[in-house]
């Protein structure tokens, strides 16, 4: 192999890399009560798989919050509705 195709080989996944890792909006920062707001939502519209992995996001980030043990407890309920 040419020793200056992999060179560009190399600078190109390291550069897919960096960029790769920016911010979204699924890792920004919300307030507990904004998150489990979000996640109630779709609770009740019986989205319970995107529900259920906000509810955990609340358990994870917030775990001291007072939304987390309901969170937790509604993650148990969205497994049980989706049998």
């Amino acid at each position: 192999m040419n020793k200056s195709f992999a060179i560009a080989v190399v600078s190109i996944v390291l550069t897919l890399g960096i960029f790769g890792c920016g911010s979204s909006k699924e890792t920004e920062l919300f307030p507990a009560e904004e998150r489990y707001a979000e996640a109630m939502s779709k609770y009740n519209h019986e989205n319970y798989l995107e529900a259920a992995e906000d509810f955990k996001t609340v358990t994870v980030q917030y775990p001291g919050s007072s939304f987390a043990d309901s969170a937790q407890f509604f993650i148990g309920e969205c497994r049980f509705r989706r049998e």
